[in-house]
């Protein structure tokens, strides 16, 4: 299998494994950020997918780097900013929801050197249009 060839590589040159993972390893019911040792509870197979993978990268090395991330945007694909700058260019008022919170997570932002916490803060899709 794949993700043997890497546990065996990541044993033999003793190396880190980074796994990106998603906040969807979490059911949402949280009234405020969740913490990295929040108790999971996927509510989707892409959620157990992910939480599942965060365990193998832990299982074969304990310092593993899990980065989960969250509304992720770019400007390649299709993501919520665009859309939303796609719409406000054909429409003259576009109505979105006031009820779903995250911490948007710029794609470029963790794929260099400078990968920070970024649950700080959260914000509703509303107000990251703002």
């Amino acid at each position: 299998m794949r993700q043997d060839r890497w546990r065996l590589f990541a044993k033999e040159y003793n190396t880190r494994f980074i796994h990106i993972s998603t906040d969807y390893v979490f059911d949402g019911t949280a009234s405020a950020p969740y913490k990295e040792e929040a108790i999971t509870n996927p509510q989707s197979v892409y959620g157990a997918s992910k939480l599942e993978g965060e365990k193998q990268a832990l299982q074969y090395n304990p310092d593993s780097i899990i980065i989960r991330t969250s509304w992720v945007y770019s400007s390649f694909g299709k993501n919520f900013v665009k859309t939303m700058l796609r719409l406000m260019s054909e429409k003259e008022q576009v109505g979105v929801v006031n009820d779903q919170y995250g911490s948007p997570t710029y794609a470029a932002g963790f794929s260099g050197d400078d990968i920070t916490n970024s649950n700080e803060s959260s914000c509703s899709r509303y107000l990251s249009l703002q």
